[in-house]
């Protein structure tokens, strides 16, 4: 006899002897926990904040790498990498750049820069203009080399 979806023809009308019944999507899903009130606090790079967790008995902890693979987009994998460690640097010294910044405008206005005058600094429109410029700048002068090479 042919066997057809794992049942003979003979048995056309009944179930197979080894499938079980499958239970229904909403019995199978396990409920997602509830996440933990989260309070503001201080403006910190991402990399360096800890895995969001939940709180109570069975807290979760959160992955922070991506899953997948990363983009690849030249041929040697070791330039994907160089890229992205360019990249990195480039971030990290314009956050310095901008502390900097808020170094320079706290001694200005105040005469003297404490840990706290430097927390509570936020900059107004014109800083922050100031900012992306400058940020701009540094960007372009980092990366003109792709420019001057894909012509």
């Amino acid at each position: 006899m042919a066997k057809r979806n794992g049942m003979s023809a003979g048995t056309r009308g009944s179930a197979p002897a080894t499938k079980t019944k499958a239970k229904p999507a909403a019995a199978r899903a396990k409920p997602l926990p509830r996440a933990a009130a989260v309070r503001p606090t201080k403006a910190v790079p991402a990399r360096s904040q800890p895995p969001v967790t939940t709180a109570g008995r069975g807290a979760v902890r959160l992955p922070r790498d991506p899953k997948g693979r990363r983009a690849q987009f030249y041929q040697d994998p070791a330039i994907d990498q160089l890229w992205a460690v360019v990249a990195a640097l480039a971030a990290e010294v314009s956050v310095a750049f901008d502390r900097l910044d808020t170094f320079e405008r706290v001694l200005e206005r105040h005469g003297y820069v404490t840990r706290a005058a430097i927390e509570a600094y936020r900059p107004d429109d014109a800083a922050a203009a100031d900012r992306a410029r400058k940020r701009e700048d540094l960007i372009q002068r980092v990366f003109q080399v792709l420019s001057q090479y894909s012509r």
